[in-house]
């Protein structure tokens, strides 16, 4: 998991909850009262992160950021997919050492995991 900082998330909760679908960088600086380079790093981690799009009008220099469509859905495909690589490590570690309990242990619960993702998955979906 990433450790983001609360700035970041402000930007993120901002764009989330704006009046408008797309903000431009000064207007979040603005209505959030951060400084330009505050911002400028939290749009640009969170565009690095997949998270939020970045837009640019023809003709123009200047862009403006709206968050993703469906981000509760992304953002649990790549818990999904985190969990999936957990569990095949741990798979592909117990063909090699069968008796380890920590590593059963994290199969089982890697598996339960992936489970439990998937009925969230199919609840937001439905």
């Amino acid at each position: 998991m990433i450790d983001v900082p609360p700035s970041t998330l402000r930007v993120l909760s901002w764009l989330l909850v704006a009046p408008q679908a797309k903000q431009s960088a000064e207007e979040i600086q603005r209505e959030l009262d951060m400084s330009s380079g505050a911002v400028s790093m939290a749009l640009n981690t969170l565009h690095y992160l997949g998270l939020i799009e970045r837009i640019s009008a023809k003709g123009s220099r200047k862009l403006w950021y709206r968050a993703v469509e469906d981000m509760a859905g992304l953002l649990v495909e790549r818990q999904v997919a985190s969990f999936r690589k957990l569990h095949q490590a741990a798979e592909e570690a117990l063909a090699h050492n069968p008796g380890n309990t920590r590593l059963r242990k994290t199969k089982m619960n890697s598996g339960r995991v992936i489970d439990l993702l998937h009925n969230v998955e199919q609840d937001y979906d439905a």
